[in-house]
């Protein structure tokens, strides 16, 4: 998972790239860029999302082994 959470925060980090070069944009330019940094964050949040799920997995297994054991 640590390649997960190495893209979800470049993503991150190019998403606050665009809302950067939003600002200092035109208007119609500033639009495009604020729609990519928003698909940017939604896509670190879907990294995010594999890596929370991946880790309840985990637990889930290493609990059931638990039970199992006992």
């Amino acid at each position: 998972m640590p390649d997960a959470l190495a893209r979800a925060r470049r993503l991150r980090s190019r998403a606050l790239e665009c809302e950067r070069i939003a600002e200092s944009s035109q208007p119609e330019f500033a639009k495009h860029y604020h729609l990519i940094a928003k698909h940017y964050l939604a896509l670190a949040r879907l990294d995010e999302d594999e890596i929370a799920a991946s880790k309840r997995t985990e637990d889930a297994r290493k609990q059931e082994e638990r039970e199992h054991a006992d």
